[in-house]
């Protein structure tokens, strides 16, 4: 340990031991369950493949279903330092149902590009966060507790269902990603409002936006219908993915 480093952790341990006496201070631990509503939506661009003298180019909606179910709990602690500011933190784990990412694919032959096959496409969307949470509250009327919230962490983001529709007759091959399951850094911030109503009882509301990170779908495959050739094609890799989430919390003071 540097001289330098000494000088700052002996100053910080004085300071952090005055903090933690103070008469105002307190801890409490703390538990949370939540549920509510998301909206997902895909920051993509449109993607081009090359494959067996076939270009495939993915024009995404940039849309979802209009509301997703969520749910999920925190745990961790909550330390008073006065009578207005309290800052809590500690782990929180977050489950969305499916949303659904729909949008136009274009197919057509590199010796023809005139001849072009339109297709629909949709796949689902799920992704699971696992965050290290902090907020900070401020309290009004001794009951009252708005705050701030800002959490880092990693999310599962599983993609499955991919589906293709043809919108022109005559066209019966076109590519098929499987399913896959992506690890991504995500972020979260949010704010809300926090009101007991019982001695160790709160109930919140709160509206957050998360950056769910990447993800994508798995290899292609390519069924020609001629007697039964398969072939591998990349995978489609959309860039990023965001949640809109508004939220009902019930937590309880141990």
């Amino acid at each position: 340990m540097t001289n330098k480093s000494g000088v700052k952790l002996g100053l910080l341990l004085p300071l952090l031991f005055l903090l933690l006496s103070s008469p105002g201070y307190a801890m409490h631990s703390i538990v949370t369950l939540t549920t509510g509503g998301s909206s997902t939506f895909s920051n993509q661009t449109s993607q081009s493949l090359a494959f067996d003298d076939n270009f495939f180019v993915y024009h995404p909606n940039h849309s979802s279903s209009a509301l997703n179910l969520i749910v999920g709990g925190f745990i961790g602690e909550e330390y008073t330092f006065n009578s207005l500011y309290t800052w809590q933190f500690g782990v929180a784990f977050y489950q969305s149902s499916n949303s659904s990412i729909r949008g136009e694919e274009t197919q057509a032959p590199a010796d023809n590009l005139q001849a072009i096959n339109y297709w629909n496409y949709q796949y689902k969307l799920s992704s699971r966060k696992l965050l290290f949470e902090n907020k900070i509250f401020y309290t009004l009327r001794k009951r009252y507790h708005p705050y701030l919230l800002v959490g880092l962490g990693e999310s599962l983001n599983n993609t499955s269902g991919f589906q293709v529709t043809p919108q022109n007759s005559g066209e019966v091959a076109t590519a098929i990603f499987n399913n896959h399951l992506n690890k991504s850094f995500t972020y979260t911030l949010g704010f809300g409002l926090d009101i007991d109503v019982l001695k160790k009882m709160r109930i919140g509301l709160g509206y957050r936006f998360a950056g769910l990170g990447k993800y994508n779908l798995g290899t292609g495959t390519l069924d020609t219908g001629l007697g039964g050739e398969v072939f591998l094609i990349p995978a489609l890799k959309p860039t990023n993915v965001f949640n809109q989430e508004l939220l009902i919390q019930l937590t309880y003071v141990i």
